[in-house]
């Protein structure tokens, strides 16, 4: 239940904008601040959630404010952010949503209405076992850990739909778990969740599967409430991750709008010195998914065994990287193991290799740990940038060898940032 969240995530931002820029894509999330506009967004063929919307209040508005405001329209605060005074807001059963926008609008203190986008998962089911982690000798993962395994003290948070925490892969390296939708640290046993964790971190314990970064934490945050998750969740999840200590977050789920309250979490993370790794998408099309859209985030694209861009996955210029997508092996629930085909099991593979990095150097700045990754990947296609697999697919042990020490320069010798 959205009423036992954590009201507000007591944290300092500065710099709230009209307008939310994507780095270095071009992309304006222009914010619907008439009626015009807020009727227009709620008038597109896109899915959203059923009597919820994001309210963007000025500053300074206090709880009780906000309640007395939308009480006469027989809505509620479900949750609020304090990161850029977000407030998501649930309406009566029945209600005309875009009716319901287009009046909070004109409240003098209101600055914004959004829908809230339901989000997707980012996987096709394969069969169970088959081309067991052929991805890990594709990136050359073995020859990396001859250098880095992976650090205790670095943390990626899976930002997906839980993670069995006790599974024998995973017990031991789970951090501050997190439940967006409850508001509590008991998160649910996902397949999905599971399935990405232990790609980036299975233990080497003589069983079952090893991740790319086996040595690394995991910090698994809910935001699914059964099969669907919404932008608002996920931008919650993100800035929870980034207050408790993450390093790395994955977030191998997606949409098609992009929404200020998002970009503005990403933003946060990027303030922070997080990196950021989203899936493509899965549906064989050049639209920007997001958060991957997203310019400081790294968006994955998926390869087959014969580094070939899979025929599901998204292409388009927002691509950074591509890695293995197709039959990964991996944890699941009930202490089990799955293959599984997707840009979500792509992006994992990257969040490892992010992780791998910082464990050699956790000085790098964000920006140096995305440089080494893509002057260190494997070229395909065109030469150079391409907007099938990025700067090329991931190679772990590269990466690793081309990371400098923290005793060395700490500005990743030649590794200019570009992101």
């Amino acid at each position: 239940m959205r009423l036992f969240r954590l009201i507000g995530l007591l944290l300092l931002f500065i710099g709230i904008y009209n307008s939310s820029v994507s780095a270095q894509t071009g992309t304006t999330i222009k914010l619907p601040s008439s009626v015009k506009e807020v009727i227009a967004k709620f008038s597109e063929q896109k899915e959203m959630v059923a009597n919820e919307l994001v309210v963007k209040f000025k500053e300074g508005i206090t709880e009780e404010k906000r309640e007395a405001l939308l009480r006469p329209f027989q809505a509620a605060e479900l949750s609020f952010m304090d990161m850029g005074n977000f407030s998501l807001v649930k309406a009566a059963k029945g209600t005309d949503l875009k009716g319901l926008a287009a009046k909070l609008i004109q409240l003098p203190e209101v600055e914004s209405v959004e829908p809230n986008y339901i989000i997707e998962r980012n996987y096709t089911p394969s069969d169970p076992g088959y081309g067991k982690q052929w991805h890990l000798k594709k990136i050359n993962a073995p020859q990396a850990w001859d250098t880095t395994k992976g650090s205790g003290e670095i943390i990626v948070a899976v930002v997906d739909n839980g993670v069995q925490i006790n599974h024998p892969d995973l017990a031991g390296k789970i951090v501050s778990p997190y439940n967006v939708v409850t508001g509590t640290g008991s998160v649910p046993a996902g397949e999905h969740g599971t399935h990405v964790a232990g790609i980036i971190a299975a233990s080497v314990n003589k069983k079952g599967v090893v991740g790319v970064a086996p040595n690394v934490k995991i910090m698994p945050v809910n935001v699914f409430e059964g099969d669907g998750a919404t932008s608002y969740d996920v931008a919650y999840g993100i800035v929870y991750a980034v207050n408790h200590g993450a390093n790395v977050i994955n977030l191998s789920l997606g949409g098609y709008s992009a929404t200020e309250y998002e970009a503005m979490a990403v933003q946060y993370a990027v303030s922070k010195g997080v990196v950021l790794v989203a899936a493509a998408g899965n549906d064989d099309t050049y639209l920007p998914s997001y958060p991957a859209a997203f310019g400081p985030v790294i968006a994955v694209s998926a390869t087959d065994a014969h580094d070939t861009i899979t025929d599901f996955s998204n292409y388009g210029d927002y691509i950074d990287l591509a890695a293995p997508g197709v039959d990964i092996y991996s944890t699941f629930p009930g202490s089990s193991y799955s293959s599984l085909d997707g840009t979500s099991m792509a992006a994992p593979i990257v969040s490892g290799a992010a992780a791998l990095v910082l464990s050699k150097n956790p000085l790098l700045t964000r920006e140096e740990v995305e440089n080494i990754l893509e002057k260190s990947a494997v070229d395909l296609w065109k030469k150079g940038w391409d907007e099938f697999y990025g700067y090329g697919r991931v190679d772990a042990y590269k990466a690793v060898k081309n990371t400098p020490s923290p005793l060395s320069s700490l500005s990743a010798g030649n590794y200019s940032a570009t992101s």
